[in-house]
């Protein structure tokens, strides 16, 4: 009896490819589920700017900029009147610092190990 004939031998190595094609297909879901959800925040963000920098375009063309305060009239366009575009703008903040992390986390996670052929 030889080594290719062992039937044991043989079971371990179905089992052995058997695993590696599981690991193979978790890391191909797993990686397809990551980059779905960057998608998403993408998505959120281009969604809700376009109304955002419409509103934003019809309120400079009204608000005051003054030259001695350039800094606080900054202020005062984004937070200072009108509590609705105070919150819109505090969300639109709250979106691109949430993409910006999901961007930045992936790049930054480790690839998943993929199964060597021994």
């Amino acid at each position: 009896m030889t080594a290719s004939d062992d039937p044991f031998e043989e079971a371990a190595r179905r089992e052995h490819d058997d695993r590696l094609r599981r690991e193979a297909k978790i890391a191909a879901v797993r990686d397809s589920v990551a980059h779905r959800g960057g998608s998403g925040m993408r998505t959120a963000v281009v969604v809700f700017a376009g109304p955002y920098l419409l509103w934003a375009a019809l309120r400079a063309g009204n608000h005051a900029w003054t030259a001695s305060a350039v800094g606080r009239a900054i202020v005062n366009f984004f937070f200072g009147s009108g509590i609705p575009f105070a919150l819109y703008t505090a969300w639109m903040l709250f979106l691109v610092w949430a993409w910006a992390i999901t961007v930045a986390g992936r790049r930054q996670a480790p690839r998943p190990r993929q199964p060597s052929n021994e």
